[in-house]
């Protein structure tokens, strides 16, 4: 395996480096490109002398770099694109939630004609489920200053590895 080509190991750290993977997704990309090009140049595919060029130029420092930091912006889309996926999703299930359906039930008790022990009762019912609504959102707002901790160390960690 004297003329194997390294560039996996040189992306991919471990099993779990998902943006060392996207990365490597790049370059497999790029030598695609390069092979059509070629074969649309010369008539043929490219024997293994001629991706040798195409070897080099990819292995350089600064292709390593490229290819790392386009893998972590795909990385930080694909979780941008998810949490906020999530966050709808969250925001549905809690409008169908037994916590709207229960607001829904007070607002047209509210609108009987009550006495003033239940005007009481209601108004204490509202409050509980305001609070409870305001600890959903305060929970879905740490989640996403979590996201946000998390981006930034991976972006700490791209460019630390990047240096």
């Amino acid at each position: 395996m004297a003329d194997h080509n390294h560039i996996y190991e040189r992306l991919v750290q471990d099993p779990g480096d998902a943006v060392g993977a996207l990365a490597y997704a790049l370059y497999k990309k790029s030598k695609q490109e390069y092979c059509r090009a070629f074969e649309a140049a010369h008539g043929r595919a490219p024997q293994a002398e001629d991706l040798q060029a195409f070897h080099q130029a990819n292995q350089t420092e600064s292709q390593i770099a490229g290819y790392l930091a386009r893998g972590h912006m795909l990385a930080h889309e694909f979780l941008e694109v998810s949490l906020t996926d999530q966050i709808a999703e969250m925001e549905v299930s809690v409008r169908r939630s037994e916590l709207a359906r229960r607001f829904g039930r007070v607002e047209e008790k509210l609108d009987a004609a009550k006495s003033g022990r239940q005007w009481a009762k209601d108004i204490g019912t509202s409050i509980l489920v305001n609070v409870l609504t305001v600890i959903v959102v305060g929970v879905i707002a740490l989640g996403a200053r979590e996201y946000s901790s998390l981006t930034s160390a991976i972006g700490t960690r791209v460019s630390a590895e990047q240096k």
